[in-house]
This record gives structure tokens, sequence and C-alpha cells, in this order.
């Protein structure tokens, strides 16, 4: 979802409870909304936390994370052999 609420600037969040409470509020001015959610973030709770998406989220790809890294490895050995 794109809006306001958090930052006072459009940007993309994850929809959860956080960001759906506050869909109807006025946004507050930056940075003061994200001191009114930071207990609620200190609490590590995914649904009262603001999570930004990028414009690429729709890329992503499941995986475990032995092999995200094996892919990694790949992935900058394959770069840095560019460059030698």
């Amino acid at each position: 979802m794109v809006t306001d609420i958090v930052s006072g600037k459009p940007a993309r969040f994850l929809c959860n409870t956080l960001i759906d409470a506050l869909a109807g509020d006025k946004p507050r001015p930056f940075p003061a909304q994200l001191r009114l959610t930071a207990l609620l973030a200190e609490a590590s709770d995914a649904q009262y936390m603001a999570y930004l998406l990028g414009t690429s989220a729709a890329l992503t790809v499941e995986m475990p994370a032995g092999e995200l890294v094996q892919k990694l490895v790949y992935d900058i050995s394959t770069c840095l052999k560019e460059f030698a």
C-alpha cells in the first residue's frame, strides 16, 4: 500500500494492523509519527511495525537461507572476476 501515514511522504508499506489502523488518520510531521510508534516496534510484533517495501517486491523469491548465501557468494564472485 502506498501511503504517507508513516513519514508524511508517499512510500510503499506492507499492509498490516499498524498501517490499517493509521490509514484513516492525517500524518503527523516527520519524525513524530515514527516516535509515536517506536514502542510498538520495540515489542517486535510484526503486525505493529512499519515495513517499507521497494518497487521490486514482486520480484522476490522465497528460498532457504543456506541457498541464498550460496547464491550471493556465487554472484559476488562472478562480479569480482569481471573486475579482476
